[in-house]
C-alpha cells in the first residue's frame, strides 16, 4: 500500500521561544496507522529550531528535499495554518518538481478556508482536504485516485485537468472518543518538551459556537462544539504521565467552558478521580464562567486560563460580535487570580472600526488586568484571517507593508516569499493589515510598545498615565515622535523600548515625571539582573 509523508512546514522564527506542535499530524498519522496505512511525520519547524542555519530559504529547500528523499514516499500531505501557508505552497512546488508523479495533498485550517483559490493558483497541488481530516485522508489513501473515486470522496477539492471540483462537506466525527489515542512515539517528543515544556499534548475537543468577526475557528469546525469525555481526557493524562512523566497539561480547545453542563460533569469527574493531582489549563470566555464554575474547575485541577478579551471598548466588542462585558471579565479574573489560577489575558489592536478612544479603553483594560495579577497580557495586531467576516469585508482593501501581525511572523527573509505573498492577498491575508481610518498611529510600533511596558513595567505605566494625564494613544504619539527624532533606525525593537523608557520620560520635562523616571530605571535594573 502507498506510504504518505505528513509534513509540518516551518512555522515560527528560529529565535522564537515557541514551537508549533503538529498535533493534527499526530492525530492523522495515528488514524492512518489504525487502518494499516504507513506514514511518516516530518516537522520542519522543529528542524529550524534545532538548526538556525535553515532560516535561509535556499538552504532550507536543499535540506527539506534531502529529508523527504529518505522517506521513499510517493504521497506528501502538508498541513498548514495561516502563518506557514506561503512556505507550504512553495515546498509543495519543490516536491512536485522533484517527484512529478507524486501526489501532493494540502490540509489544515488555511487551505480549508481557500481550497478552490489555492488550486487555481497552484497547479502543483493535487488535492485539498477541507476541514476535519482523519476520515477523509484514510479514505483517500484507500482509494484509487481516479476522478470517479475522488468525486465520491466528501470533504475535498481537487483538480481534474483544467477543472476544479469541490465535493460535498464531510460529516464531522460525532464522538471524539472514537479517535485513537495519539501515538507520540511517532515523533521526537523530548525535543519539543525541551523547547516548550507545556506544549498542548491533549486535544480536549473541537469547535466553538460563537462567531467573532476576526476568528477563523468556525470555518474549520463548522461551529459544532464537541468534547472528549472527561474519562477519556483523564486517561490521556495518565498515559502521558506513564510515558513521559508529565503531571501538568495544556488542554487544546478554543473555548473549553462553552457548555455549563460539560463543565459541571468534567469538574465533578476530575474532583473524584484525579488521584494523581494532575493540573491543567484551558481557554475560556469570561461570559461562560461564574464564581461557582471557577471553584469547581479549580477543585478538579484547573490551574490556568487563557482569556481572549480582545477589546476594552463596549462599542468594539459589539463591532467584532464578541459582546463581552468588561466588568464581568474583571470579576472572573479577580476570582481566578485569588485561587492561584494563572491567567493570560489577550487583546487585539488595529481593528478596522476602532477610534483612539476605543484603543485607549483597550490599553487601560490590558494594564488593569496585568495589575490585577494576569501572568501575561499579549497585545496582538489584528490579522485578517482568510474567510472571516473582517477579511471578507476588507478583502479589496488589504494593506501590504511587510510588518505583519505576530500571528504571521515569517521564519524567512526572502524576496521570493515576499513576492508570492504580495501577489496573492486572498491566499495570504494574515500577512496583511486592514485600513484603520480612525487611527493615525504606527500600529506595529504601538502594539510592541504597550506589550513591553504593560507586561514588564505596569506600575510605571500606570503612574505615567496618571501623572501626565495623557491618554494611552497620546502618550504613544509622544514616544513615537521622540523615538523617530533620535532613534530612526530601530522603530519597534523590544529592548529599545525598555532601555530608553527612562530617557523618554525625562524628555517630557514635567516635575511629576522625575520620580517615575527613577522608578522605571530601577525596574529595568531589576529585570536585567
Amino acid at each position: 500500500m502507498t506510504k504518505i509523508c505528513l509534513i509540518n512546514p516551518p512555522t515560527t522564527p528560529y529565535f522564537s521561544k515557541d514551537i508549533y506542535f503538529p498535533m493534527g499530524l499526530i492525530s492523522l498519522g495515528t488514524s492512518l496507522e489504525e487502518e494499516g496505512i504507513e506514514s511518516e511525520i516530518i516537522d520542519f519547524d522543529l528542524d529550524l529550531k534545532k538548526d538556525p542555519s535553515l532560516s535561509n530559504w535556499e538552504t532550507f529547500k536543499r535540506h527539506a528535499l534531502q529529508r523527504l528523499d529518505h522517506t521513499e514516499c510517493d504521497v506528501f500531505g502538508i498541513s498548514s495554518i495561516c502563518s506557514n501557508f506561503p512556505f507550504a505552497l512553495l515546498l509543495a512546488n519543490e516536491i512536485k518538481m522533484k517527484w512529478p508523479n507524486s501526489k501532493v495533498i494540502l490540509g489544515g485550517p488555511q487551505p480549508s478556508s481557500v481550497p478552490e483559490e489555492t488550486l487555481r493558483v497552484c497547479p502543483w497541488v493535487d488535492i485539498i482536504v477541507i476541514g476535519e481530516g482523519e476520515n477523509t485522508l484514510v479514505e483517500l489513501m484507500k482509494g484509487d485516485w481516479d476522478v470517479t473515486s475522488l468525486l465520491n470522496t466528501s470533504g475535498i477539492a481537487f483538480r481534474n485537468g483544467k477543472e476544479i471540483h469541490k465535493t460535498s462537506p464531510r460529516k464531522l466525527i460525532d464522538n471524539l472518543d472514537h479517535l485513537p489515542f495519539p501515538r507520540f512515539e511517532r515523533i521526537q517528543i523530548q525535543d519539543y518538551l525541551a523547547i516548550a515544556p507545556l506544549i498542548p499534548l491533549i486535544e480536549a475537543g473541537r469547535g466553538c459556537p460563537f462567531l467573532c468577526s476576526f476568528c477563523s475557528t468556525s470555518l474549520m469546525w463548522e461551529r459544532q462544539f464537541r468534547m472528549k469525555s472527561p474519562g477519556r481526557i483523564l486517561e490521556e493524562m495518565r498515559r502521558l504521565q506513564r510515558d513521559l512523566g508529565l503531571n501538568s497539561f495544556s488542554l487544546t480547545h478554543d473555548n473549553f467552558t462553552t457548555s455549563h453542563r460539560y463543565v459541571a460533569e468534567f469538574s465533578e469527574h476530575f474532583e473524584k478521580n484525579n488521584s494523581e493531582k494532575f493540573s491543567w489549563s484551558v481557554s475560556a470566555r469570561p461570559d461562560t464562567l461564574n464564581i461557582e464554575r471557577i471553584h469547581a474547575l479549580y477543585r478538579g485541577g484547573c490551574r490556568g486560563f487563557f482569556f481572549g478579551i480582545d477589546s476594552g471598548s463596549a462599542k468594539t466588542q459589539a463591532d467584532i460580535q464578541k459582546h463581552l462585558n468588561i466588568s464581568h471579565f474583571k470579576t472572573i479574573l479577580t476570582e481566578s487570580v485569588s485561587l492561584g489560577i494563572e491567567s493570560i489575558t489577550s487583546f487585539i489592536v488595529g481593528l478596522p472600526t476602532e477610534t483612539e478612544e476605543d484603543l485607549d479603553q483597550t490599553i487601560h483594560a490590558a494594564l488593569e488586568s496585568k495589575l490585577m495579577g494576569a501572568v501575561d497580557t499579549p497585545l496582538h495586531r489584528l490579522s485578517p484571517l482568510s474567510g472571516t467576516s473582517i477579511e471578507k469585508e476588507y478583502r479589496s482593501e488589504l494593506i501590504w507593508d511587510k510588518t505583519p501581525s505576530d500571528v504571521s511572523l515569517s521564519p524567512f527573509d526572502d524576496e521570493e516569499i515576499d513576492e508570492l505573498i504580495k501577489s496573492q492577498p486572498i491566499l495570504f491575508s494574515s500577512f496583511y493589515s486592514v485600513p484603520t481610518p480612525n487611527l493615525n498611529l504606527n500600529m506595529p510600533a504601538f502594539s510592541v510598545f504597550y506589550y513591553e511596558i504593560i507586561n514588564k513595567m505596569p506600575s510605571v505605566l500606570k503612574a505615567l498615565l496618571n501623572q501626565t494625564q495623557l491618554s494611552p494613544c497620546d502618550l504613544f504619539k509622544r514616544w513615537d515622535e521622540w523615538r523617530s527624532n533620535y532613534y530612526q533606525t530601530r522603530t519597534i525593537d523590544n529592548s529599545l523600548i525598555l532601555n530608553l523608557l527612562g530617557e523618554f520620560i525625562g524628555s517630557l520635562s514635567s516635575p511629576a515625571t522625575v520620580g517615575i523616571k527613577k522608578c522605571s530605571e530601577e525596574v529595568l535594573n531589576v529585570a536585567t539582573v
